[in-house]
């Protein structure tokens, strides 16, 4: 019943326990086959020997080299490849240590081409059975560590570009970071949140592991400063778990108005036109302009302080959107 009218984009995996064949295996697997956010491809777990009527179906309604095109390869053939990839990897930084020891752009650049391959790599070969840690050269929890480098980089550009003044940026599309290979897998604020508020204090070795997430998630990179502060006044006031989530929001909210209040008085910005700025920019997600920065100024900015302020405190606001709100 599933051969026709089915649309599901979220499924990946079929399980087959049945003869297909020319059309009917066609239609059954392409099931799997819709674009999804965070998913590449579908699986298919055959319980029965179909290699022949898969190549028949394949050359029957595509072209006698297709196969290759339309399945993935072996399990042993990618992680032969991964192997490659993380030799080419610790080439550049044998440790993800060695990373902040990058200085030039051309040999950050590199890290993030070498790296964003090896994800694309692990990502597919995670989609396999076959797939365990212990079969690779390379912990999880270092790959984290690498991640968290990878996440610096990415921000260090992205703020940079926001620096520039409009006619001269960056294209950040130029460069391509591949961030849903990371967020594959997201992390929960409300799972960290809990991770933090049970921890011993005296486990450095777990709070470090805690943190090395915390930098590799895109969604909390930004956020790690205002989670530490919130579970230390947590957890100094005695809270409760259960209400942990409403708390976060509650502190989060009350410190993004100061920091709102405060920015708006340093630069002499209007506070009413900065919040909707903040909400139309989330709403849309369209880059905020140079001249929607300098509406923002309760005074006319002279020639030289369009040229300072203007990029500075657009990297600011930036700076603020990351921090407090869910993207």
């Amino acid at each position: 019943m599933f051969l026709t009218g089915f649309d599901s984009p979220t499924l990946n995996t079929l399980y087959v326990d049945r003869e297909l064949k020319h059309h009917g295996l066609i239609q059954a697997f392409s099931r799997t086959n819709r674009i999804y956010s965070g998913k590449e491809h579908g699986k298919i777990v055959c319980f029965r020997d179909l290699r022949e009527n898969v190549e028949s179906a394949i050359k029957m309604f595509s072209n006698k080299d297709a196969y290759s095109t339309v399945l993935r390869d072996s399990y042993s053939s990618y992680l032969e490849k991964f192997g490659e990839q993380l030799e080419s990897l610790r080439a550049i930084a044998k440790t993800p240590n060695d990373i902040k020891y990058l200085k030039t752009e051309q040999s950050k650049l590199e890290f993030v081409e070498v790296f964003r391959k090896l994800l694309t790599q692990l990502n597919t070969m995670k989609t396999f059975i076959e797939f365990e840690w212990d079969s690779l050269d390379i912990s999880q929890q270092e790959i984290n560590n690498y991640t968290s480098h990878y996440l610096d980089i990415y921000y260090e550009i992205k703020e940079k570009e926001s620096s520039k003044k409009e006619e001269n940026r960056i294209d950040l599309n130029d460069i391509d970071f591949s961030l849903d290979l990371i967020t594959r897998d997201v992390i929960d604020l409300l799972y960290i949140l809990k991770l933090l508020f049970n921890l011993d204090d005296n486990d450095d070795k777990q709070k470090i592991n805690i943190y090395n997430i915390i930098r590799a998630t895109p969604n909390l990179y930004k956020k790690r400063e205002v989670i530490e502060e919130f579970i230390k006044e947590f957890k100094s006031s005695n809270g409760d778990i259960e209400n942990i989530e409403k708390e976060y929001a509650k502190f989060s909210n009350n410190k993004k108005e100061k920091e709102l209040n405060r920015f708006c008085s340093e630069y002499k910005l209007d506070s009413k036109k900065l919040k909707n700025l903040i909400d139309r920019y989330i709403y849309d997600n369209k880059d905020i302009k140079s001249d929607e920065v300098a509406k923002l100024f309760t005074y006319k900015l002279k020639i030289m302080e369009r040229k300072r302020l203007i990029p500075k405190v657009h990297k600011l606001i930036m700076e603020l959107i990351y921090k407090f709100e869910e993207m």
